[in-house]
């Protein structure tokens, strides 16, 4: 009889120690301990910057959202708001509180110049504050066009909580990057095209300096 309280509390016990403890999975689609070189995950909070404080501990809070060109790890590199044309993706990080367990957020990429939703998605929030990491491009992959872009954050239910914007502007002439590099072939083909004409005419040139000598040739033939 004592064996099998024993037991019981045995068993107790270890379901309150697997529930107590919070998982570290992120969520769109990755596993435990894995780290996706591109998507979204979200990080627990002993893994996140400092994180915003709620006004209201009840209400799920996103912070402030940071842009950068490329990311070490979980860390902006090159960040700001205004972008050289060049890059396919932009990465997104922003801190988070107060999220219920297994939360999702939506999050929308929109290109506000054309009003176009060029990608969307979720993530689901593990833990009750955290950091999200995400990358934002296009659904077909192919360069972020000029203008200005916006990440929306919503709730399940739409409602909005927060929103930031970045600018892909025109790249300076001096900027190596594939339209530069496309406009830089075209104009050597130019080039080239014109050496063949050139060459096609000096030929053709010597062509009809050849007839000639040939047409005094025969007027002497004929003179005899």
């Amino acid at each position: 009889m004592l064996r099998k309280l024993w037991t019981f509390r045995h068993v107790v016990l270890l379901l309150a120690i697997a529930v107590a403890v919070p998982s570290t999975a992120v969520g769109m689609g990755a596993g435990h301990g894995s780290t996706p070189k591109f998507g979204w995950r979200a990080l627990p909070s002993q893994q996140a910057g400092e994180v915003i404080r709620a006004a209201a501990p009840a209400d799920l809070i996103v912070g402030p959202i940071q842009f950068a060109r490329d990311r070490d790890q979980d860390l902006p590199v090159n960040p700001g708001d205004h972008f050289r044309f060049g890059p396919k993706r932009i990465f997104a990080f922003f801190d988070y509180r107060d999220a219920d367990r297994n939360e999702r957020l939506r999050w929308v990429f929109r290109h506000l110049d054309t009003d176009t939703d060029v990608n969307f998605g979720d993530v689901e929030l593990r833990d009750r504050d955290g950091h999200v990491v995400g990358t934002l491009e296009r659904q077909d992959h192919d360069f972020l066009m000029l203008g200005r872009f916006a990440l929306i954050i919503r709730t399940e239910s739409g409602r909005e909580l927060q929103r930031g914007e970045f600018e892909i502007t025109e790249a300076h002439e001096n900027d190596n990057h594939p339209r530069h590099e496309n406009e830089n072939n075209r104009h050597e083909n130019e080039n080239k095209r014109n050496e063949n004409e050139n060459n096609h005419h000096d030929n053709n040139n010597h062509h009809h300096d050849n007839n000639n000598h040939h047409d005094d040739n025969d007027n002497g033939h004929h003179h005899r």
